[in-house]
């Protein structure tokens, strides 16, 4: 299997899943895209939003040129709309906004809903004030508050700073293919190494307070279960999708599969249908390729002695991410969901991810299947699953 260049998925060498520039203002055209968004949160906070998008035009997608401009009003779009569905407690999208929406949701191939690349990947831009995250800011926000801004920054952080994995682990893919163990051991430290930088991008997530984001945030991210009205249609388009969550990341299923990494439940397939249409093609394709681990065990006597534990670091390295994303689910969800819950008559709450999953579980359980196994005699013996 020959892979396509990483640019024809969407997918950079220097900065991965997410783009390589800062996203910029759409055409003059899309001022009044631009604008809602902009007064978003004094919106909401006023509830006038309903008001405001009365006035909306009904604007074409043929202004749309690059990349970034369907990107950009993906964001816009989407972030309108969650604020119409979950603050404006709306169910009937208007054609103003249905029909734009619905065609930038197929140029790009994602499920008409504001999902992970919408939320992160693409909702990023230049800072004015460089003492932002990184320089960046977001494009879209439904509190205007620091704390969702960081909420939305960290993954791109981490995202970025591997955004080189692809490339790299490509390269160790055919390295071993070619017995060139030498090769992958290198490819493989620049792994491990980056793992642990990825680690330490998602500790500032420490800038989001829990409580802001629970009960203030996460409201407007989660799924939606609404009427798109078209133009020209008698009926409306009903469409039922989870909000943005973490698995729908396309890089920690190319870690995975790359790694040799097997999970039993079947939630990570169904989130590539939220993913970008070339990142998801990208895994489609990835999977076709041996893992590296399939490949080391393969491999001569020598070959596995020196690659598997390598492969074990990484996998262990990924595994301490997945502790740290286990802490912040239960930091910024389980725990503001008890307090809630206690405030409550009879003190008992059912709590739910964004992309409706019992989140703390499924996550200890994609955690355990991350590390490498050892049998008795100290041999590596291959992930049950």
């Amino acid at each position: 299997m020959i892979l396509k260049q990483l640019n024809e998925y969407g997918v950079s060498p220097t900065t991965g899943f997410v783009p390589e520039t800062p996203s910029e203002p759409l055409p003059v055209y899309y001022n009044a895209w631009e604008e809602i968004v902009a007064n978003l949160p004094r919106l909401l906070k006023e509830a006038s939003l309903i008001n405001a998008l009365a006035l909306l035009p009904a604007l074409e997608t043929d202004h749309l040129s690059s990349e970034s401009d369907w990107q950009r009003a993906y964001v816009l779009l989407g972030f309108i709309i969650h604020g119409l569905v979950h603050g404006a407690k709306q169910n009937h999208i208007p054609t103003s906004l249905a029909e734009p929406f619905l065609r930038v949701c197929e140029r790009l191939g994602v499920q008409p809903v504001l999902s992970y690349a919408g939320l992160c990947l693409y909702n990023w831009q230049d800072a004015k004030d460089k003492n932002t995250l990184s320089g960046m800011r977001t494009i879209a926000s439904f509190t205007g508050t620091l704390d969702e801004e960081a909420f939305y920054l960290v993954p791109v952080l981490v995202e970025r700073a591997a955004g080189h994995l692809p490339g790299q682990l490509l390269q160790a893919v055919a390295s071993a293919q070619l017995d060139q163990w030498d090769k992958v051991a290198g490819h493989l430290d620049i792994c491990s190494a980056t793992l642990k930088q990825m680690v330490n991008a998602l500790s500032e997530l420490n800038l989001c307070r829990p409580d802001i984001f629970y009960h203030d945030v996460r409201p407007y991210i989660g799924g939606i279960d609404v009427a798109l009205e078209r133009h020209g249609e008698e009926e409306s388009l009903h469409v039922k999708l989870v909000g943005g969550s973490a698995g729908q990341s396309s890089l920690f299923q190319f870690l995975d599969h790359v790694l040799g990494v097997k999970h039993e439940s079947t939630l990570l397939q169904e989130m590539r249908a939220y993913m970008p249409r070339g990142h998801r093609q990208f895994l489609i394709d990835v999977k076709r390729l041996p893992s590296l681990l399939d490949l080391a065990v393969a491999g001569s006597a020598s070959a596995s002695h020196s690659i598997l534990p390598k492969l074990e670091e990484c996998r262990l390295e990924l595994k301490k991410w997945r502790d740290k994303h286990i802490s912040v689910v239960a930091r910024y969800v389980m725990l503001p969901a008890q307090k809630a819950a206690r405030r409550l008559e009879g003190g008992a709450m059912k709590v739910t991810g964004t992309a409706g999953s019992s989140p703390i579980q499924f996550l200890k359980q994609a955690r355990d299947e991350t590390v490498l196994l050892y049998d008795n005699s100290s041999h590596y013996a291959l992930p049950v699953g």
